[in-house]
């Protein structure tokens, strides 16, 4: 297996959002190569919302004891504990990354957790490669915003592909809501997690792009037009505190149900 390629970060002077990988495939896998060490620090620079954010794609997805779920973009497995909690001891997780740093840093928690019930897939999110209409839920959390828009066809089309008929998806994203005292809260917040990670330096410092992404992820709009022209059937959009984030929770239609008119 290849290593990925270095990530060569920006001059603290350059503002992460002017600078940064972009969507090039290497360098999203060498950005999160290098936040793999430090990536349970999002929940605490969160102030917890990530998590309570993650609970709420949890609370709704229909899930049942020995149950298939899907996780892509898995990072370090966040979403795991209450997957398993609710698919059981004969349900399986499948968690799909690109990064092997943080597949590695999943597999320690795959070994705390005490579990044979999860599988790791090194493949990108878009080409899984895991079997069709295997999974009876798929789930993805904040990793839209590191896909470029043309990308997004390709995910709807890969979460479609792998549901059964009548399985669902959720996703959650962070969202820079459009106007507003919760737009300026959003982006002032941003500005300063970003001054005070660039202060402490280091490994932190991959971190500062993030915000670069949740800036030009606007909102779910994109992905929903793409999951639509994939199949897909759109069961909600719902928006989580004041915008800041947002659940996109989608269903592959029973074989011979009509989409609704």
């Amino acid at each position: 297996m290849s290593s990925a390629p270095v990530l060569q970060l920006a001059p603290t002077a350059v503002r992460p959002e002017e600078a940064g990988p972009g969507w090039r495939p290497a360098a999203v896998e060498a950005l999160f190569d290098q936040m793999a060490r430090t990536y349970q620090w999002h929940g605490y620079l969160a102030a917890g919302l990530t998590g309570w954010w993650r609970r709420q794609l949890l609370k709704g997805l229909p899930l049942e004891p020995g149950q298939v779920v899907i996780d892509l973009m898995t990072g370090t497995g966040e979403l795991w504990p209450g997957l398993l909690a609710r698919v059981g001891t004969g349900g399986r997780v499948r968690a799909v990354d690109f990064s092997a740093a943080m597949l590695t840093a999943a597999a320690r928690r795959r070994e705390r957790l005490g579990t044979r019930a999860v599988s790791l897939h090194r493949a990108d999110a878009c080409r899984s490669g895991l079997a069709a209409a295997s999974a009876d839920a798929v789930v993805c959390a904040f990793g839209l915003k590191t896909l470029a828009p043309e990308q997004l066809p390709a995910l709807a089309a890969e979460i479609y592909r792998l549901l059964k008929p009548g399985g669902t998806a959720a996703l959650v994203e962070l969202t820079v809501p459009a106007h507003g005292w919760p737009r300026h809260l959003c982006l002032g917040y941003l500005r300063l997690l970003n001054r005070l990670l660039r202060r402490l330096g280091g490994s932190l410092l991959a971190h500062t792009y993030l915000s670069g992404y949740a800036g030009r992820f606007p909102d779910t709009v994109p992905m929903v037009a793409a999951a639509r022209a994939a199949g897909l059937e759109i069961v909600a959009v719902e928006k989580l505190t004041s915008g800041l984030a947002t659940v996109l929770r989608l269903r592959r239609r029973p074989a011979g149900e009509e989409p609704a008119s």
